[in-house]
């Protein structure tokens, strides 16, 4: 049944296998799938094959027909870089890169082994070693966090690159600043962003990014004091941000001037997602006040945020919070309820998709 299939089916299905499987799953069958498999468009995998396999392996591929490069174990990830570059180059060509568990020396060197992919990758993923208590002082772990090269991926050096998912944080200096660039970069995940400037930055320089996703993020206007209420020496231009569509920012900790700039910043944004489940006992009454106040953020929507259709927040309030719903006419036409909960002690505001998904269909 299975070799009924026509070629092209078959060729679909061997895009869901990775180069080792499918070459050990039917290689050898039969002529016709040893012709398939020599055509087939693959994506590498390095982690299940062994060392001594994989330069041969390697080789025996078409280097025009690797789509993807995937490697999760430091030593193979180095041994693919340094240990033979005859076999590096057959990975001259791939459009995906995924490196997992990789020091600062590996990314540091790629850019000049594998020249060539600066102009061909679209899809970038790198994460550093995981943090040790022996690795954490260390300056290669220091360097990675704050200067790992991947932000030259965030640049006009890779113009062709539009996904970009890295664990590294935000550093204006590193990405940029004293000489910026401008980035092509369309969806991009990154491990923490310190201020609201340095989030201006990056909206500035990376004028066609649709998806933003911060895993953790300090919304205050100083990186350097976060008591200062200056917001910048450098004049803010908004909006800088025409492209992005959605916005994704956990672990917060932010201040309500960090919000206007976001909505002002982000004219076309069409969902906005923010939880913030720490504690807010430093800021004064007023700035506690406001982000939990609903009728802060009516004033927000209503000022800037008009093309929002998704909107999802969840801020840690005080424990002497109650179980109440705030939702109002505003907030009903939107699909969205606002509502305090007691136990976990948060102010919510969140979309009914339920209510939403049935009005889109609706409209198409």
């Amino acid at each position: 049944m299975f070799e009924d299939l026509s070629n092209e089916l078959l060729f679909n299905i061997f895009e869901h296998f990775d180069a080792y499987q499918l070459h050990f799953t039917f290689g050898q069958l039969n002529y016709r799938f040893n012709s398939l498999l020599a055509n087939a468009r693959v994506h590498f995998d390095l982690d299940p094959i062994p060392l001594n396999e994989f330069a041969s392996f390697a080789l025996s591929l078409n280097a025009n027909h690797i789509l993807s490069f995937n490697s999760r174990t430091l030593e193979k990830t180095r041994s693919w870089l340094f240990d033979n570059n005859e076999v590096l180059q057959q990975f001259s060509k791939i459009r995906a890169l995924t490196l997992l568990n990789v020091s600062y020396g590996i990314i540091n060197r790629l850019h000049e082994r594998l020249p060539s992919l600066k102009s061909i990758l679209i899809y970038v993923k790198i994460a550093e070693a995981a943090k040790t208590t022996e690795n954490a002082h260390q300056d290669e772990y220091i360097y990675f966090k704050h200067w790992c090269p991947t932000h030259e991926f965030c640049s006009n050096k890779f113009p062709f690159l539009r996904y970009l998912i890295t664990d590294t944080d935000y550093n204006h200096q590193a990405f940029g600043c004293l000489t910026p660039t401008i980035s092509a970069i369309t969806y991009f995940k990154i491990g923490c962003i310190y201020s609201i400037i340095w989030l201006l930055h990056l909206f500035r320089y990376s004028p066609q990014l649709k998806i933003l996703h911060v895993e953790e993020f300090g919304g205050v206007l100083d990186d350097d004091d976060y008591r200062n209420r200056i917001p910048t020496k450098k004049p803010i231009i908004f909006p800088c941000a025409l492209n992005l569509h959605i916005l994704v920012l956990k672990i917060c900790y932010f201040e309500p001037i960090a919000i206007e700039y976001i909505f002002r910043a982000c004219p076309h944004l069409k969902q906005f997602d923010l939880n913030s489940a720490l504690d807010y006992y430093t800021h004064n009454d007023t700035i506690r006040q406001q982000i939990n106040d609903r009728m802060f953020w009516q004033s927000m929507i209503h000022q800037w945020g008009q093309n929002l259709i998704r909107l999802n927040i969840t801020i840690k309030v005080s424990d002497d919070s109650i179980d109440e719903d705030l939702t109002t006419d505003f907030w009903r036409l939107r699909f969205w309820h606002v509502r305090t909960s007691h136990s976990p002690p948060y102010f919510i505001i969140e979309t009914d998709e339920k209510i939403l998904g049935s009005s889109l269909v609706r409209k198409t």
